[in-house]
């Protein structure tokens, strides 16, 4: 470190009170100057960190941006310097005045580009009475040996099962992520607890909005395979190596948890059996798969196992609604962009005593509806066309039928209005399906549209704004 630097940091070391604190591991912070940086280099970088229990503190970044608002959401606290033009210098003295401040023991400055960090010779390379050091990048086969494998959770209201499933599914996982979708119970701080790296969600955004963001931060964390449990207790976290090893010896792209397969335990009641009969038929259909071997077995099994491929495509997309029926969604993503299927048998409880709240009907109603709404944006000649024709040949036929009479006996005006209705009805929807059939297949209409899933994020505020004489200004605090 040179000359200069030291006598900087001198500087701000004399402006803060007391010595600094013991070397503990767990209160170190990393320093990250974002200027430049690609953003998702700074948010791996942060949450690589937080999954290790570091605080990170980030400069070079105006806390409004697309960049620090997300940043604030992922847990890093956003450090405003004196001078919007200063140098690395004194950028970096910035961040150890803040590091200082928070009482950490320790500060990792994070090298340009914002390399993985190897963390263990890093905390090696501290001495003894140094407060600051360098982060030392990690060697590119050390995190390729084994492949890094992601346990997400999608939880809203789960305060009194959140815990367990994390800490059983840490004994499966390298990371817990566990999205927390505004609850308002204590699912975050529970979580936390537990050992999951949670991102949280202000206001509830829907299971569909949660799985969003779990594609996004999983593609930040470079996950190979990257399992979706639910946060009721029913999943079995012990799947997660199951789902794993099928995805590593079959290079399926979404390996599913199923509960229709022959080695599957789970016991369903008898109505959610039928439904998801029903659905599954539905959904293979919409899909063109009608030969029974080719079928997806289980499309609402919310237990899957994704590869990075998987991870990276559905980060991007725009096609996952909201709601429930994002698990139709996925299928229909992973179908369209040539993805393999495989399903391994699963056991999944119903007797958990804070199972999901939504009914049999309503969840199966909102599922049909889903695969209708499909079929009428891809399949439009299928779904709107052809009952279109339908009508319009009943009506039709019916008015020929009408005319005929008219020589035998007096036909009623509700008799030809009839007629004429379904003849309207008819032809209107053969024209809406060609009309959206022309503008899904013909060159003109195409695009792709340049979706960036990563502001996904950004509608978190921040709940708090401290200022301090040092001119710090921290923009978030996690708990």
């Amino acid at each position: 470190m040179s000359a200069t630097h030291h006598h900087r940091l001198a500087e701000t070391e004399a402006d803060v009170d007391g010595p600094p604190s013991p070397l503990v591991p767990h209160r170190l912070a990393i320093g990250i100057i974002a200027r430049g940086e690609e953003a998702e280099s700074i948010y791996r970088t942060i949450l690589r960190a937080t999954d290790r229990r570091l605080a990170v503190y980030l400069t070079a970044v105006d806390p409004d941006s697309e960049v620090g608002r997300l940043a604030v959401g992922l847990g890093a606290t956003v450090v405003e310097p004196r001078d919007s033009a200063a140098s690395r210098l004194e950028l970096e003295s910035a961040l150890f005045a803040a590091g200082r401040i928070g009482g950490h023991a320790g500060l990792i400055f994070q090298l340009e580009g914002c390399p993985r960090i190897d963390y263990e010779r890093t905390l090696a390379s501290f001495e003894e009475d140094r407060f600051e050091v360098y982060a030392v990048p990690e060697v590119r086969s050390a995190f390729e040996r084994q492949p890094h494998v992601v346990a997400a959770i999608p939880a809203y209201n789960a305060a009194e099962t959140i815990g367990q499933v994390v800490r059983e599914a840490a004994d499966h996982a390298d990371t817990v992520l566990v999205v927390d979708d505004g609850s308002a119970d204590a699912t975050a701080e529970r979580a936390e607890r537990a050992g999951a790296l949670v991102v949280r969600h202000d206001r509830n955004r829907g299971y569909g909005g949660a799985l969003e963001t779990i594609f996004e931060v999983g593609q930040t964390l470079d996950a190979d395979h990257l399992v979706t449990v639910d946060a009721d207790g029913q999943h079995d976290p012990a799947s997660i190596a199951i789902l794993v090893a099928a995805q590593e010896a079959s290079g399926a792209e979404v390996v599913i948890g199923s509960r229709f397969t022959d080695d599957s335990n789970t016991r369903m009641p008898r109505v959610r059996s039928l439904g998801l009969d029903v659905v599954n038929l539905l959904t293979n259909a919409s899909l063109g798969r009608f030969r029974p071997h080719t079928w997806v077995r289980d499309t609402q099994s919310g237990l899957r196992s994704y590869t990075r491929d998987a991870v990276d495509s559905l980060a991007t997309t725009a096609d996952l609604g909201s709601g429930m029926g994002a698990s139709t969604d996925i299928i229909y993503h992973a179908h369209q962009e040539g993805f393999d299927f495989e399903e391994v048998g699963t056991t999944i409880r119903y007797d958990v005593e804070h199972g999901s709240s939504q009914g049999a009907l309503s969840h199966g109603a909102g599922l049909v509806r889903n695969i209708l709404g499909f079929l009428e944006r891809r399949h439009p000649l299928l779904a709107l066309g052809l009952p279109g024709l339908f009508l319009a040949v009943l009506g039709v036929s019916f008015g020929l039928w009408s005319i005929g009479q008219l020589f035998v006996t007096p036909v009623s005006v509700i008799s030809v209005f009839a007629a004429a209705a379904f003849v309207l009805a008819g032809t209107t929807m053969v024209l809406l399906a060609v009309f959206l059939h022309t503008i899904n297949t013909h060159p003109s209409f195409r695009t792709t549209p340049d979706w960036d899933r990563s502001t996904s994020l950004q509608y978190r505020e921040p709940p708090s704004e401290i200022a301090s004489d040092s001119e710090v200004t921290t923009v978030d605090e996690r708990p």
